[in-house]
């Protein structure tokens, strides 16, 4: 399910006192199409700190938790978001799980790989404009390192995965082969283009979760599958009855083949972990669905899924007892160590970032609005050349909202009263815009644009001491626009 979020920040006021601003965004879902408008969730977040408007950090870099959300959702309309967000993961799976054993070129088909190939399309297709696939660089479409759904970024790399395996193939490189999938792509780019199914204003690098988040998810999961087997090993007893001899092959089977698809629930859940675009009411019913998998059909309800329940048939029937779990293990393995990696380049250039943050905040001093007013001659930011203070509506077409939307690729709204608050360097008195300066700091050296001073040698080892960083080269690219 997407999310309409409404952030409201502090921010200081020339008249003292803070004064609320406000940033609208979308957090979009790792769904293939955008979600029902009746299925979109509201979530308003309060934070102490200023908007990335006033101080100039990326609206996609962390700062400090909300002290108060609230969230808006039907939850009547649950269960028919559910189908097509687990229809169209379920899509993904079967792709990957066909390709682990037709992907030699004995064993694949043009008539085979043209039904399959509308899921390599939605997979890997540009999501905000109509770009062919190697030519896409839009934030949505997923070429990046951090996109604003990690969810979609697994489900994209597993994609391309699957993809250059069959690209191998010779027999899918034939001229029959290419001009039917050919036509299959045109087909489909034309429907989403009179269908209008593209991704608009979302942010384009919303953080990953928290390790802790992340662990809360995995915990949900894991104690919604054990209820699950638990449930399928007490039937399987039952019928066995309490005499060991009791139990046969058949049962070995229907328990070999309980295996798979609780395989398969737990790849589909693994992946749903990492979806920022949905919540974790959202995470938790989905899970829930996903657990109902694990049961023989005849023992359950159908999940109303049709690609699921497909996907849960041709696992039940392709069973090999020595290795019931695979090749389920060998995707999860392939997810979160492609996870794990892009976690640890985050990481690295959030304490990158972390430490040019806390030398700026320990380099400069907020300046009042009536200190401001004292200093004779001022004349506005000497960076974008906008009065401090000034409202939105009658900001020059050059100043910093301009360029921060051409250094930031993304569609944001912002609703302020006020303009960038003043800022002094501690160590001249030069006084500048805050959101203009530190932006500089980020992206350059860590000086007085005026007379080059540098912060003071105590200042850094603060900084080096307090971070255990040292400072390295700019990380900004990594979050306004880096690829």
């Amino acid at each position: 399910m997407c999310i309409r979020h409404t952030q409201f920040f502090k921010c200081p006021s020339k008249e003292g006192p803070p004064k609320q601003h406000q940033i609208k965004k979308n957090i979009l879902c790792s769904d293939n199409f955008p979600c029902h408008e009746a299925h979109w969730e509201d979530r308003h977040s309060y934070y102490h700190c200023m908007c990335s408007g006033c101080s100039g950090e990326p609206p996609g870099v962390p700062h400090e938790k909300p002290y108060q959300e609230q969230w808006v959702r039907d939850a009547s309309q649950f269960d028919a978001w559910s189908q097509n967000y687990i229809q169209s993961l379920s899509r993904a799976v079967s792709l990957w799980i066909w390709s682990q054993h037709h992907n030699r070129e004995d064993r694949v088909s043009t008539k085979e790989m043209t039904e399959m190939y509308p899921a390599f399309f939605y997979e890997r297709r540009c999501k905000e404009e109509n770009h062919k696939s190697s030519e896409c660089g839009c934030e949505a479409g997923g070429p990046i390192d951090f996109l604003y759904n990690p969810a979609m970024a697994v489900r994209r790399h597993l994609t391309n995965e699957t993809a250059r395996a069959l690209e191998r193939n010779p027999r899918l490189q034939s001229p029959d082969a290419k001009e039917a999938l050919t036509s299959v792509q045109k087909s489909l780019a034309v429907m989403c283009q009179d269908k209008n199914r593209y991704f608009r204003d979302g942010i384009a690098r919303e953080p990953f979760f928290s390790a802790q988040a992340i662990e809360r998810r995995r915990q949900t999961l894991d104690r919604i599958m054990t209820v699950a087997w638990q449930n399928v090993a007490n039937d399987l007893s039952n019928s066995a009855g309490t005499d060991i001899s009791s139990w046969t092959d058949a049962h070995t089977l229907i328990e070999s083949q309980a295996r798979r698809r609780r395989g398969l629930a737990k790849l589909m859940g693994e992946i749903i972990i990492f979806d920022s675009g949905i919540s974790s009411a959202k995470f938790s019913f989905v899970a829930e669905k996903l657990a109902l998998l694990v049961q023989m059909p005849q023992w359950r309800a159908s999940s109303g899924t049709l690609g699921v329940e497909y996907l849960v048939n041709v696992v039940s029937r392709t069973v090999r007892t020595e290795e019931p779990d695979e090749p389920f293990g060998k995707l999860i393995a392939q997810a979160v160590a492609y996870l794990n990696v892009k976690r640890e380049l985050w990481n690295t250039a959030m304490r990158s970032y972390n430490t040019r943050r806390m030398l700026f905040e320990k380099s400069t001093t907020h300046i009042s609005g009536s200190a401001l007013g004292a200093m004779h001659g001022d004349q506005g930011c000497g960076f974008c050349h906008v009065g401090y203070w000034e409202s939105p509506s009658v900001r020059s077409a050059t100043g910093r909202h301009a360029m921060a939307q051409k250094a930031w690729p993304m569609q944001l709204q912002f609703n302020m009263g006020d303009g960038e608050p003043a800022v002094r360097i501690n160590n001249c008195g030069h006084h500048f815009g805050r959101s203009c300066l530190f932006r500089y700091w980020l992206t350059g050296r860590s000086t007085c644009p005026t007379c080059r001073t540098e912060p003071l040698e105590p200042v850094y080892r603060l900084v080096d001491s307090a971070t255990g960083e040292r400072l390295t080269p700019s990380p900004m690219s990594l979050f306004i626009g880096g690829r």
